[in-house]
């Protein structure tokens, strides 16, 4: 089983050493990464091909130039990748929870595959501050079917979900009509797919940077999220909308 890493990046080479040590270090070794560059100034590029040089499992592209932002960047992973590869979408400030978080994954997939092959495998990570404290935790509220637990509100947090090749063949993109929120419109849109397959795992597989864009200016990521469950649900948005907040809330008490 191979997985497929894409990282954009933007002046963010300072940031990479955690994500780079925790993936060399895995037991696990069929992998590869990808980094999408948006335009980066020397000497972060510079350092951007020096990790590439240093291990061939490491590549970098530029970004598409008619796409920018970070979901251009993100899809143009959707395009690099492999039918056989799992793809998996980090931060440059993300880092596999522990050196065998890929061992325990290809273990579980496999599992579920003996019995149906999953498009969409959902797991959990834990928000971590620069002073290494655990913020909160991010998780997927499964409740009975995958449509019902976006209309409560429920959305996968990206950087956990890996995306097999079922999914990406009914949806191969991420909007780049959002700036911060493009993620939650992607998997409000897999709702529409009733036959796919989706499913999650009890395994903490990623801990995420704070103080990402997206955190950073939040009064846009609220107005693009109720955007989005407007289009999604009608006049039915307040459901998803307050859940998602309540949800978060919550996160923040049981770490």
């Amino acid at each position: 089983m191979n997985f497929f890493f894409v990282v954009p990046t933007l002046n963010s080479s300072d940031n990479l050493s955690r994500l780079v040590s925790s993936l060399t270090s895995q037991s696990y070794s069929n992998w590869r990464l990808l980094f999408v560059d948006g335009g980066s100034n020397k000497y972060n590029l510079d350092k951007l091909k020096a990790y590439c040089k240093s291990n061939n499992k490491f590549s970098w592209k530029k970004q598409t130039k008619k796409i920018d932002g970070i979901y251009g960047a993100m899809n143009d992973g959707f395009n690099a990748a492999k039918e056989e590869e799992w793809l998996i979408f980090w931060g440059s400030d993300d880092w596999a929870f522990s050196n065998k978080s890929l061992d325990i994954l290809d273990k579980k997939i496999r599992k579920l595959s003996k019995k149906l092959k999953p498009d969409l495998v959902i797991c959990s990570g834990k928000y971590i501050s620069k002073e290494e404290r655990i913020v909160r935790s991010t998780k997927f509220y499964f409740f009975i079917n995958y449509w019902i637990s976006i209309f409560f509100g429920s959305s996968p947090p990206h950087q956990a979900t890996i995306f097999g090749s079922g999914v990406r063949k009914v949806l191969k993109s991420f909007s780049t009509e959002y700036r911060l929120a493009a993620d939650l419109d992607y998997f409000c849109k897999l709702s529409n797919f009733k036959n796919m397959k989706v499913q999650q795992l009890n395994l903490n597989f990623v801990k995420i940077g704070c103080g990402g864009i997206s955190q950073r200016k939040t009064k846009l990521r609220f107005y693009e999220v109720l955007k989005i469950y407007k289009k999604r649900f009608s006049i039915f948005w307040i459901i998803p909308f307050t859940s998602r907040y309540i949800y978060r809330l919550l996160s923040l008490i049981k770490k």
